[in-house]
Order: C-alpha cells, then structure tokens, then sequence
C-alpha cells in the first residue's frame, strides 16, 4: 500500500511539473509575442477580447485557449504582462459584460495603466437600454432583433417572447454584467480616463479606431441597436 501511494504521489508531482512547465512555456510566447509586436508596429493598438474578428495592425487577444490564429492568450480580469505605457489604442467589443464588475474595474485600470499619455480606449458593450426598449416600447428594429434570436441565439427549449431576450442576455453566453450608459461612463472615469464620450457603432473621429465592431456578429443594423461603443482618453 505504502508503494502504491509512493508512485500515486510521484506521479502527481510530475503531472504537477508538467503543467507548470507548459504554462512557463505559453507565459514566455506570450511575453515574446507581445515584445515583437511592440518592437514592429507604431501605433501600437491592443485588441482584448478579438474572437473571430481578429484585426489587421493590433496586437489580437482572447480568453479562448488557444487563441484564434493571429491572436494570443490574454485573461484581461488578471494584471496585464505588458509595462506601463506601451501601446496608443485599446478596444474591446462584446467582452467587458462577460467578466465581473470587480475585473472590469481592474481591466480598465490596467488599460489605463500600459496606454500612453492621450492614448484612446473604445469599449463597445450590449446596452442594458436595448432590453428595456424591447419589454417596454418596442420598434421595429426590435422585432427584428427578437425573430434573429429566437432563431439563433436563443436555447430550443426558450420562450419565444421578450422576457425570454431579457432572460437569456443575463444567463447565457457567460454574461456576467450587463452595462448600461452610466455604468461604462462610471468605470471609466474611475479608472482615470478623462473625455468620455458615446459613440455611433463603427464611427469615430480618432482614424484608428474608426470601423472596428464586427457587423458580421448579426443582420444588418441588428448591432448598432443592441450596443453601445464609447471611447476615452488618458491624461497625457
């Protein structure tokens, strides 16, 4: 018995090594990555959260393991591997409402943190505003957002109704905050971002930030009715 438990425990010890030497391995690609990008692209723009829209010019990262190809492992809610003040742009679309309100507060400051000074973040979120608008007083395009989730987004066994909307935007998909206009406004201010400001889907005044949010996600004007997209900047 006392053998048995001799090699039970080796054996755990070694799978124990094992993944800390794989994890050690993906922490020194992902920091290499992270520096080569940096040493070949000016502006540098940090993408968090990319998915399948994974933009040509940024630095493209994502939660999934492994990543989409062109894109690297980042978990936004733990401390960025990256130093401070090292990238011009940081977005984010469709990511910040699936992490807790506490990571998003820490996400934003370390956003803060590695931007330069006057660098721009967008964060473009589902507006808690849309679910609402569909219970309450909806419009046309709300319908069609319904009929679109019922067919694709909604579980086989969900109500066909509003309340079954409402209901899967806050238990599907991982969501874990829904946002609306001034819960955005509030984390980026306490972050220390300054000149908040809302922005139409797709449209910006700062070049580089202009036409990010991807469209494809729904039909057409479907993504301008559910999100909301700001951007703001660092003191500098």
């Amino acid at each position: 018995m006392a053998i048995g438990q001799d090699l039970f425990h080796r054996l755990v010890r070694r799978i124990g090594r094992g993944a800390r030497e794989r994890m050690d391995r993906s922490a020194r690609h992902r920091r290499k990555a992270i520096a080569a990008y940096l040493t070949q692209n000016r502006p540098a723009k940090l993408h968090i959260g990319c998915g399948d829209n994974v933009l040509g010019g940024w630095l493209n990262t994502e939660y999934e393991n492994p990543p989409p190809k062109g894109g690297i492992f980042l978990d936004a809610s733990k401390p960025f591997p990256i130093g401070d003040a090292q990238f011009d742009f940081i977005f984010s679309e469709h990511m910040i409402e699936h992490i807790d309100l506490p990571d998003a507060h820490r996400m934003l400051q370390e956003c803060h943190r590695i931007l330069r000074p006057k660098g721009h973040i967008r964060i473009a979120t589902p507006r808690l505003e849309f679910l609402a608008e569909l219970m309450l007083n909806p419009s046309e395009g709300h319908h069609r957002y319904a009929e679109f989730h019922y067919a694709e987004l909604s579980e086989p066994s969900s109500l066909k109704s509003p309340a079954g909307v409402v209901n899967d935007y806050f238990r599907l998909w991982g969501h874990r905050f829904v946002h609306d206009e001034s819960s955005v406004r509030q984390l980026l201010s306490d972050a220390g971002f300054v000149d908040v400001t809302r922005q139409p889907s797709r449209t910006s005044t700062v070049a580089d930030l202009h036409g990010l949010e991807y469209e494809e996600r729904m039909p057409a004007g479907l993504l301008a009715l559910t999100t909301m997209s700001f951007e703001a900047m660092k003191p500098g």
